[in-house]
């Protein structure tokens, strides 16, 4: 077969192959949570030669990202394992298609106070009021304190508040704890009159999951696949690069130095795999907000993970 091409065809060819760089198909839509992931991915170089473009969009917690996602504004993003588990159990559309765990280690998350309070421990939660992101890494915390102590949800006085909210509110006396991590907790740490009065380390496992909607898997597998490794490999420049990391965190998101090297310094994140062991906390961590009547669903847990 012969195809003839006019003058204006191929005059118009350039503009026919922009336009394709232009399409739906090669842009990936990330969800950007606040803290160092989108910093380190731009500030290591990873992201150079990607063959698509990347449309950012901000989100304070986990829930506000993977809501946006299920409402078809976002094709993946970063974000804890008790967020995930919370939106996949409650029916959402989307998959975790990587993990990645940093080694555990005092300090990464936990339960502020005043450096006043009788708190100091799991067991002295009983009859506190304590913020929390309903469903969040904070939220499991508490919960899994509790067990600790012997103590169930309605022992403590929970408020629902966002990571802001609860600052504010520890501040302003109006709960006696709150529930955070980074880069969050490092914030109140080092600039607040506040302590720990529970710490996560032994209870809680530092998870980070890649999650994408169902749509961008069968819609943008080769994109994800790309973008994942990507985000292998700006964790693995933090790694060995903590100060750099550290000061390109303060510079883009105004954090004082201390509290970017403080959040840097406790989130060496490294390749976690799919695994039986894996699958096993994760069942275990959707089992606790459904015995504490935050669930009501039961999704197979398994079926929440797929690897690209």
């Amino acid at each position: 077969m012969t195809i003839q091409l006019s003058r204006r065809t191929i005059l118009g060819a350039p503009l026919l192959l922009a336009a394709c760089k232009r399409s739906p198909a090669a842009v990936l839509r990330v969800g950007a949570l606040t803290g160092p992931m989108r910093t380190t991915l731009e500030a290591s170089g990873v992201l150079a030669g990607a063959p698509y473009e990347i449309a950012w969009s901000s989100f304070a917690t986990g829930q506000e990202v993977l809501e946006a996602m299920a409402a078809g504004a976002v094709d993946v993003t970063t974000t804890g394992d008790a967020s995930f588990q919370f939106a996949y159990q409650a029916g959402k559309a989307i998959k975790a298609v990587q993990a990645q765990r940093a080694e555990d280690v005092a300090g990464a998350s936990g339960v502020l106070v005043p450096k006043t309070s009788s708190i100091h421990g799991p067991g002295d939660l009983k009859g506190k009021k304590i913020a929390v992101p309903r469903g969040s890494a904070g939220h499991f915390l508490v919960l899994r304190a509790l067990a600790k102590a012997g103590l169930t949800p309605a022992d403590v006085d929970w408020a629902f508040l966002s990571p802001a909210e609860g600052k504010a509110a520890l501040g302003a006396g109006a709960v006696d704890g709150w529930a955070t991590w980074p880069p969050f907790i490092a914030a109140a740490l080092l600039h607040d009159p506040v302590r720990l009065g529970v710490d996560g380390l032994g209870l809680v496992r530092n998870y980070l999951l890649q999650v994408a909607s169902e749509q961008a898997i069968a819609e943008r597998r080769s994109l994800l696949k790309d973008y994942l490794k990507r985000v292998r490999d700006a964790s693995a420049w933090t790694n060995d690069h903590p100060a750099v990391a550290a000061k390109a965190l303060a510079q883009t998101t105004g954090a004082p130095e201390d509290v970017a090297h403080y959040t840097v310094d406790r989130q060496h994140w490294r390749p976690a795999p799919l695994d039986a062991d894996f699958v096993a906390y994760q069942s275990g961590l959707a089992a606790t907000f459904r015995n504490a009547g935050s669930l009501a669903a039961d999704r197979p847990v398994h079926q929440a993970f797929i690897s690209l």
